[in-house]
């Protein structure tokens, strides 16, 4: 496991753990927070070395002892993953946990549990977390996740000491993606739906993502040119999207359709520097209409379309509507 990302954007947090460890102010539960991308995952290893490291020396985790090695292996006994299966995390996962630590707590010894994505619990898995929190003895250490902290429920958050990340600069993601050979558009566009180096990296090489932008700079262009109908573009460019299931990809395509009406606000408020769809813009700016309000409606528009993803929606129809509400 690699610390760098960690060490180099979360001073703060790494500093706060460290301190907190030497004067013995661990707390036992901990909710680690904030957008996608950031190294929470790895902050919750480097934890569960500082409660585990066997290293003889001041300096800890020392990375070299049998615990540390195995953390950073994952392959450590006493550290217990817990992850999201089929988007939620059910009321066994967290029964399989209990069980786990009870046996433990017959041999002693400090062991530590990671929960990714706890604002995914159900209603079931949450309370008995609850329960197992406060059953559980003073070796138990626990670490809980989100991207998400306004789902995660308030009683967990009150059990918990919050811990917040900072979002890693987008001009460092870009900077970082473009050494990677991602063009500069290519990378300003990944880094304006993902804090995530590895998730933009993998857009990069995602041909559904690629149809996806070439899809909104077409909608975009015929939404400023008023040549045809944006819904006939979608029609005859995107059949794909229409057929995909997977929501995580009409996210991304109201998120670059917003992405782009916005350049549009930059664009007539001279701030061109800040665009995002920089070239495409670049080529029909002069026939944007300068109507700020306007635009900026349209964008709320958007993300009251975006809203409705999270129920279950007939996708042609809410897009037929959305480009229609937005080409008037």
């Amino acid at each position: 496991m690699n610390f760098d990302d960690l060490k180099n954007n979360q001073k703060e947090v790494l500093r706060l753990l460290e301190n907190t460890f030497l004067k013995n102010r661990l707390v036992h539960t901990y909710l680690f927070e904030g957008v996608k991308g950031t190294p929470k995952i790895e902050a919750a290893y480097y934890l569960a070395m500082l409660i585990l490291c066997e290293g003889e020396t001041d300096k800890k985790p020392c990375l070299e002892c049998r615990q540390c090695l195995n953390t950073m292996a994952f392959n450590n006994i006493n550290v217990y993953l817990v992850k999201p299966e089929k988007e939620s995390i059910k009321k066994e996962q967290i029964k399989e946990l209990e069980h786990e630590f009870a046996h433990s707590a017959l041999e002693g010894g400090k062991r530590v549990f990671i929960i990714e994505d706890i604002d995914k619990a159900t209603s079931e898995a949450a309370n008995s977390l609850l329960k197992f929190l406060e059953e559980s003895n003073d070796n138990n250490y626990g670490i809980l996740i989100t991207d998400n902290i306004q789902k995660v429920l308030l009683t967990i958050k009150s059990r918990s000491q919050v811990i917040s990340f900072r979002e890693v600069p987008k001009a460092t993601l870009i900077h970082e993606l473009q050494l990677n050979d991602v063009l500069k558009e290519d990378a300003l566009i990944f880094a304006s739906i993902t804090n995530d180096f590895q998730e933009a990296l993998l857009y990069n090489t995602d041909e559904k993502v690629k149809k996806i932008i070439e899809l909104v700079k077409e909608i975009g262009r015929v939404l400023i040119l008023r040549t045809r109908s944006a819904t006939v573009v979608l029609y005859k460019n995107g059949l794909f999207l229409l057929k995909e299931t997977s929501k995580k990809y009409h996210n991304i395509f109201i998120d670059l359709l917003i992405t782009y009406l916005n350049d549009q606000l930059l664009c007539l408020s001279d701030q061109k520097d800040k665009m995002v769809f920089f070239e495409e813009i670049s080529k029909i700016e002069s026939y944007i209409v300068n109507d700020i309000a306007k635009t900026s409606s349209l964008i709320e528009k958007l993300f009251e379309f975006r809203n409705r993803l999270n129920y279950n929606v007939n996708i042609e129809l809410m897009y037929c509507q959305m480009l229609e509400e937005i080409a008037r």
